[in-house]
């Protein structure tokens, strides 16, 4: 599930919870669904995709999480001018992580 979650620093960002777990996914993670029409999507940690089966029997089919940003990146028609605020709204955000974490902002 998408969550939104408040950071350490007050920040509030997107968040994707594990639909078997709870947790949040962080590095290795599945989405998947029934190939029928106007299906959910569910999200699942690597290791948590056989228990999301018994509980969604329906789901089918699955993709690694880290190719749904360059899936809807496709679909949204992203150009690289976009990619590259995306890119520059990156390296801010994470440079104000590191200076939030050090107590500098």
């Amino acid at each position: 599930m998408l969550a939104i979650q408040q950071q350490t620093d007050g920040t509030f960002y997107p968040v994707i919870l594990c639909d078997a777990c709870g947790i949040e996914i962080v590095r290795q993670g599945n989405y998947e669904w029934s190939s029928t029409h106007n299906s959910p999507i569910y999200f699942s940690h690597t290791g948590c995709s056989s228990h999301l089966r018994q509980l969604y029997p329906q789901i089918n089919t699955w993709t690694p999480l880290k190719m749904l940003p360059i899936i809807l990146m496709e679909q949204l028609k992203v150009t690289d001018k976009d990619k590259e605020r995306i890119s520059m709204f990156m390296d801010i955000t994470h440079d104000m992580r590191h200076l939030a974490g050090m107590g500098l902002v």
